[in-house]
C-alpha cells in the first residue's frame, strides 16, 4: 500500500486542530481514526509527520526487474505483457 502524502497528513491534523469533528475529518480525507491517532502520536513524539521508513528487503518478484526488463525488451521489442507475465520468464 502506498503511504499517505505529508500534505494530506498536515491538512487532516490541521482540520482536527481547527475543531472539525473526527468523523468529518475521516470522511473528508478518507482515513481511519487509528490513522489519525497514529499521525498525532508521531507528531507529538518526533515533531514530524514524515513517513516511516519501510522495513525489510524489497519484494523478491521485483528485485531483478529494473536491470533485466530493459534488456529483455530490447531483445524482443514486440513482446507483449502476456508473453512476459505468463510465468515462463525470469529476470
Amino acid at each position: 500500500m502506498k503511504a499517505y502524502s505529508r500534505d494530506l497528513r498536515v491538512r487532516a491534523l490541521d482540520a482536527l486542530d481547527l475543531g472539525t469533528p473526527r468523523p468529518e475529518v475521516m470522511r473528508l480525507f478518507g482515513v481511519s481514526t487509528a490513522t489519525l491517532t497514529r499521525w498525532r502520536r508521531r507528531q507529538r513524539e518526533t515533531g514530524s509527520l514524515a513517513q516511516s521508513p519501510r522495513s525489510g528487503p524489497p519484494a523478491v518478484k521485483t528485485v531483478g526487474l529494473p536491470s533485466a526488463l530493459p534488456a529483455r525488451l530490447r531483445a524482443q521489442p514486440d513482446a507483449t505483457l502476456g508473453s512476459t507475465a505468463g510465468g515462463g520468464w525470469r529476470p
